[in-house]
């Protein structure tokens, strides 16, 4: 049977992410519990009645994400062992009380990235696309090196017998429907492979979303996607439902940002192995949907 200590552990915030410093700092934060919804031995998912989602992470496992919390946990720590899933976390005066733990986070680092736009006089092929055979050999190279195995086909054209995305930005909102159909959902993981890609190709459009040749595209993908979140899991579902809006890991925003300042090829080749860095086939995915999103772009030229 599992059970807590009666000494209520203090755990030292690291970093949190801005969305998450804005619901610590609500009335609504302090008035309703929430939930353990997953744990894992370096993150636990909390989640509230009205679906918002905050997630505590291991600062030596994980990079920033906009709703989480960054803690220095002690090496054995384990949140398999600490929490009992469907438990209730309660928040008093912007502290955060589990069962033998609290987390203090105010006064803590608070994570925000530059999430710069596009100018509209900007080419589409812009200095992004020099990357982008950069961005090309990183994801072959680490897929090779760590038998990265998933359900979607990460190169195009390549002959893997795994199912090949497609995207297509000329297309009408009905067949761009179902080509999110296709992919929202499917494959392997608490996060999907198809969701992961899809990820990637959002966070490759943003900076452009209001550029004339992308902005219908964008509109028809968010709408699109947003309908149908329901054919994936919450988990999964609140990372899509963030990037609709912009919201992105630190490791995708840091690798948009390396896009967007002509950082050296060595930069972005280090910003590319980050986002790789996460989930089994997670990031990797993700980075297979950022290279689509550039070849779109590409093409509109």
């Amino acid at each position: 049977m599992l059970t807590h200590t009666f000494t209520a552990d203090a755990l030292k915030t690291v970093s949190i992410g801005y969305l998450a410093a804005e619901f610590i700092k609500s009335a609504n934060a302090q008035s309703y519990p929430l939930q353990v919804h997953s744990r894992f031995q370096h993150a636990v998912n909390l989640k509230r009645s009205d679906g918002y989602l905050l997630t505590l992470l291991s600062a030596s496992h994980y990079a920033n994400l906009a709703d989480a919390i960054r803690l220095n946990l002690p090496a054995s720590w384990d949140w398999r062992e600490k929490t009992i899933g469907g438990e209730e976390i309660w928040m008093k005066n912007e502290v955060l009380h589990g069962a033998g733990w609290s987390i203090y986070s105010k006064g803590a680092r608070c994570w925000q990235p530059d999430r710069a736009t596009a100018h509209a006089h900007e080419s589409l092929v812009s200095d992004a696309q020099h990357y982008y055979a950069i961005l090309l050999h990183a994801l072959t190279l680490f897929c090779t090196t760590h038998r990265i195995r998933s359900e979607l086909s990460l190169f195009p054209r390549a002959d893997s017998g795994q199912k090949q995305p497609e995207i297509s930005l000329n297309v009408n909102a009905a067949i761009l429907d179902q080509q999110i159909a296709q992919l929202i959902g499917f494959g392997r993981g608490l996060t999907p492979d198809g969701d992961d890609y899809l990820l990637g190709y959002i966070a490759a459009l943003w900076r452009w979303r209001y550029t004339q040749k992308v902005a219908e595209h964008f509109t028809l993908l968010c709408r699109g996607l947003t309908n149908q979140l329901s054919r994936t899991n919450d988990i999964s579902a609140h990372y899509l439902k963030r990037a609709v809006q912009g919201h992105f890991s630190e490791p995708i925003c840091e690798l948009i940002q390396a896009l967007a300042t002509k950082k050296n090829d060595v930069e972005v080749n280090s910003a590319a192995l980050a986002v790789m860095q996460f989930g089994a086939s997670s990031g990797a995915d993700c980075l297979a949907g950022f290279l689509h999103g550039l070849r779109a772009l590409k093409a509109t030229q």
